[in-house]
């Protein structure tokens, strides 16, 4: 009887072993991953329970510095149009689009004309193809280019102005004190850099 319930036993586990090994996913660094909130693209799996990476959880851009590949056995393999999608929202939330960057990838004085144009995914970066300046890129294995905003001019400053006193139902001074203390640093680098 002894002997009958050994051999049970380890038939379960060959049985186990074999569909797990047939339905666990097989994932590979550098390639996106999707399932529940969260979109990874692994780069170190070589401890399962202890895997690195970055992506998107819940929406946010985030370093995964130690994640479980066992606990995410439902994440499929995400289709580039899902990736470009992802990243081309976090790229808009970023700001990137009217924006100047800077980043140790791009040549010559490492900081590009204001970015417009069609964004693209390609050999796991996310790009922007410019008419005027052709392709920079935004996103680079996880790491992001420095935005560099431009500078706000005095009609900016009017203009972000006009906006705050139409929200104010009775405009006071103390309104407009609040808007200058608000903005006071912007506002000093703007006269600082008017022409002489």
């Amino acid at each position: 009887m002894k002997e009958l319930e050994t051999l049970r036993t380890d038939l379960h586990k060959m049985v186990d072993e074999k569909i797990n090994a047939l339905v666990k996913p097989k994932f590979e660094i550098n390639k996106w991953y999707k399932g529940g909130s969260y979109m990874i693209c692994p780069t170190d799996l070589s401890d399962p329970n202890n895997a690195k990476g970055y992506g998107l959880s819940s929406e946010k851009w985030r370093d995964f510095h130690s994640f479980g590949m066992n606990g995410v056995n439902k994440m499929i393999e995400a289709t580039p149009s899902e990736v470009l999608e992802a990243l081309t929202g976090e790229a808009v939330k970023k700001e990137y689009i009217g924006n100047k960057i800077t980043a140790d990838w791009i040549a010559g004085n490492k900081i590009s004309s204001k970015l417009d144009g069609e964004i693209v995914f390609r050999d796991n970066e996310l790009g922007i193809d410019t008419e005027t300046d052709g392709y920079y890129t935004l996103m680079r294995n996880g790491i992001w280019a420095e935005i560099i905003p431009e500078p706000k001019t005095l009609e900016s400053f009017a203009k972000d102005f006009q906006e705050y006193s139409h929200a104010s139902d009775d405009m006071t001074r103390t309104d407009f004190n609040s808007f200058l203390k608000a903005n006071a640093p912007e506002l000093i680098e703007c006269l600082t850099n008017l022409p002489k």
